[in-house]
């Protein structure tokens, strides 16, 4: 997605949550990329035109927020509150969803091309007319070799494009999530061998690129759709 960043206004962090909290929900065309929104409650907020891309939102609420038109790539939405949300053509590439509440959430042209996005529920979010739908992983058995090379290639083309710290964030990411492929399929080899026996122990994880952990279930669960978009 191209922006024209000539009639965009520059904002930190802090200044958003200061407006915010003295009653402004009008954050159009601003540019506030890496940011630390974890944990923040910013409903009703409108950030449509914006770049806020590498930024974390994991736990934040956002629900009935505006992102129509905005650049969202790389950002993390795990455990976020989505409700009512709105990111028609918006660009979520590379964006996660582990674990996030996106009820009526309306992703109208929204691109999720190379998006993450395990245990969420999607059946009451407006999706029909997603872009790459196809390339959306919902499971950690959906990531291919291919999908994972793509993803190495993008971040070192990013390496001079955002500032270091988010890159070696974002690089470690990516090395943690090779890794935990690596373990899920030893865990799916390892299954073969099971007995009914231990079958009601604790139940492995799967990890998104920041670490968080969401309960990858065997067996029937798996079969019933769990991960289905």
């Amino acid at each position: 997605m191209m922006m024209d960043f000539a009639d965009k206004k520059f904002k930190s962090v802090t200044e958003i949550l200061t407006e915010y909290a003295n009653g402004e929900r009008d954050f159009r065309n601003i540019v506030c990329k890496g940011a630390n929104f974890r944990g923040v409650r910013l409903r009703g907020a409108d950030f449509s035109n914006s770049d806020l891309s590498f930024s974390d939102f994991g736990n934040a609420d956002l629900s009935e927020c505006k992102f129509i038109n905005s650049k969202l790539e790389w950002c993390d939405f795990s455990f976020a509150t989505l409700r009512e949300a709105d990111f028609t053509n918006a660009s979520l590439c590379y964006s996660f969803f582990n674990q996030t509440i996106v009820e009526k959430a309306n992703f109208d042209n929204a691109d999720v091309n190379n998006c993450l996005a395990l245990n969420t529920i999607w059946h009451s979010a407006k999706i029909e007319n997603m872009k790459n739908r196809s390339g959306m992983a919902t499971s950690l058995s959906e990531i291919t070799e291919s999908s994972r090379e793509e993803l190495r290639r993008v971040l070192e083309s990013l390496r001079t494009q955002i500032p270091l710290s988010v890159w070696l964030e974002l690089k470690a990411s990516v090395e943690r999530k090779q890794a935990t492929k690596q373990t899920f399929e030893e865990t799916k080899t390892s299954e073969l061998t099971y007995t009914p026996s231990i079958t009601q122990q604790i139940q492995p994880s799967e990890s998104s690129f920041y670490g968080f952990e969401t309960v990858y279930s065997r067996g029937k669960k798996r079969e019933e759709g769990l991960y289905q978009i």
